[in-house]
């Protein structure tokens, strides 16, 4: 399991590779067409907002961990979607960094996740859980508004 430093680390290392990014590197442009500034500034903001997203996925995952080990068998549901939710988001970044053609794709799917995340934690009065919300909330916003502009 990732503990804080890891996941800072591969998050810090992931936003490194994207900084390189050049005016070329939209999702979902067409061969030869030159992406609009708005298309890359969205692009990198929202690879910024799915890595932070794993990483408040990651630490929550750990924590649901710790709450079902304790007894609280309410974070198990928690536990498999913040899971699932964190791993999307970390393909939804990966494919940003590299400009992938799926990106938008994996991008809606991450969006749905982090929605579905966001409405599940809504039933929690944690403020671990509240913390990961709003984060998660975010990605689920910057992801939807990159769909808009592919």
């Amino acid at each position: 399991m990732f503990n804080r430093r890891e996941v800072i680390l591969s998050s810090a290392a992931m936003i490194a590779g994207l900084g390189k990014a050049t005016a070329a590197s939209a999702p979902a442009q067409m061969q030869g067409e030159v992406p609009t500034q708005n298309v890359v500034d969205q692009n990198m903001t929202t690879a910024a907002a799915c890595t932070d997203c794993t990483a408040a996925c990651s630490v929550l995952t750990q924590k649901c961990i710790e709450r079902v080990a304790a007894g609280a068998t309410d974070f198990t549901a928690l536990h498999g979607l913040s899971s699932d939710c964190g791993d999307l988001c970390t393909v939804a970044a990966t494919l940003l960094g590299r400009k992938g053609p799926l990106a938008p794709a994996i991008c809606q799917a991450c969006a749905d996740a982090c929605d579905r995340l966001v409405e599940l934690c809504s039933d929690f009065t944690d403020s671990d859980v509240d913390h990961c919300k709003t984060i998660v909330g975010r990605c689920a916003v910057a992801c939807r508004e990159l769909i808009t502009l592919s």
